[in-house]
Protein backbone atom coordinates (compact mmCIF):
# COMPACT_ATOMS: atom_id res chain seq x y z
CA UNK A 1 0.00 0.00 0.00
CA UNK A 2 1.45 3.51 -1.15
CA UNK A 3 0.42 4.84 2.73
CA UNK A 4 2.66 2.06 4.26
CA UNK A 5 5.70 3.33 2.17
CA UNK A 6 5.11 6.78 2.79
CA UNK A 7 5.28 6.09 6.54
CA UNK A 8 7.84 4.15 6.55
CA UNK A 9 9.88 6.02 3.78
CA UNK A 10 9.61 9.13 6.99
CA UNK A 11 9.45 7.56 9.65
CA UNK A 12 5.95 8.76 10.15
CA UNK A 13 4.02 7.51 13.33
CA UNK A 14 0.14 7.35 12.02
CA UNK A 15 -1.33 10.83 13.65
CA UNK A 16 1.95 12.04 11.72
CA UNK A 17 -0.03 11.43 8.36
CA UNK A 18 -2.77 13.62 6.94
CA UNK A 19 -4.21 12.39 3.71
CA UNK A 20 -6.94 13.76 1.46
CA UNK A 21 -9.10 11.88 -0.72
CA UNK A 22 -12.71 12.02 -2.71
CA UNK A 23 -12.84 8.15 -2.64
CA UNK A 24 -13.25 5.74 0.22
CA UNK A 25 -9.88 3.90 -0.53
CA UNK A 26 -7.85 6.59 0.54
CA UNK A 27 -9.93 7.59 3.83
CA UNK A 28 -9.87 4.05 4.72
CA UNK A 29 -6.36 3.26 3.94
CA UNK A 30 -5.36 6.33 6.06
CA UNK A 31 -7.22 4.96 9.16
CA UNK A 32 -5.69 1.45 8.49
CA UNK A 33 -2.55 3.39 9.37
CA UNK A 34 -3.94 5.39 12.42
CA UNK A 35 -3.36 8.63 10.38
CA UNK A 36 -5.91 11.66 10.05
CA UNK A 37 -8.62 11.55 7.49
CA UNK A 38 -9.83 14.77 5.34
CA UNK A 39 -12.45 13.95 2.96
CA UNK A 40 -13.28 16.16 0.34
CA UNK A 41 -16.73 16.02 -0.54
CA UNK A 42 -17.09 18.69 -3.50
CA UNK A 43 -20.46 18.90 -5.50
CA UNK A 44 -18.11 18.57 -8.44
CA UNK A 45 -21.77 19.63 -10.58
CA UNK A 46 -22.07 22.82 -8.77
CA UNK A 47 -18.39 23.63 -7.99
CA UNK A 48 -19.11 24.57 -4.81
CA UNK A 49 -20.53 23.03 -1.97
CA UNK A 50 -20.61 19.70 -0.25
CA UNK A 51 -21.91 16.80 -2.12
CA UNK A 52 -24.05 14.88 0.39
CA UNK A 53 -24.00 11.57 -0.81
CA UNK A 54 -20.00 11.73 -0.99
CA UNK A 55 -20.07 13.07 2.31
CA UNK A 56 -22.24 10.14 3.53
CA UNK A 57 -19.93 7.76 2.09
CA UNK A 58 -16.68 9.39 3.47
CA UNK A 59 -17.79 9.50 6.80
CA UNK A 60 -19.00 5.24 6.36
CA UNK A 61 -15.28 4.93 5.26
CA UNK A 62 -13.71 6.70 9.06
CA UNK A 63 -12.94 10.55 7.89
CA UNK A 64 -12.49 12.91 10.20
CA UNK A 65 -13.27 16.08 8.48
CA UNK A 66 -15.30 16.85 5.91
CA UNK A 67 -14.43 19.41 3.38
CA UNK A 68 -16.16 20.68 0.16
CA UNK A 69 -12.92 21.96 -1.57
CA UNK A 70 -9.72 23.69 -0.64
CA UNK A 71 -10.68 27.45 -0.51
CA UNK A 72 -10.30 27.41 3.17
CA UNK A 73 -7.07 26.14 3.27
CA UNK A 74 -5.85 28.43 6.00
CA UNK A 75 -8.71 27.77 8.20
CA UNK A 76 -8.26 24.01 7.57
CA UNK A 77 -4.54 24.22 8.46
CA UNK A 78 -5.00 26.16 11.62
CA UNK A 79 -7.50 23.41 12.65
CA UNK A 80 -5.14 20.64 12.09
CA UNK A 81 -1.80 22.16 13.22
CA UNK A 82 -3.24 24.52 16.17
CA UNK A 83 -5.95 22.65 17.58
CA UNK A 84 -8.67 24.51 16.19
CA UNK A 85 -7.44 27.98 15.08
Amino acid sequence: MVIDRIIKAHDLSGPELVAFGDGYVEIENTKAVGGIAVGVATNEAARAGIDAWKRGRLIEAGADIIVPDFREAARLLAYLFDGGG
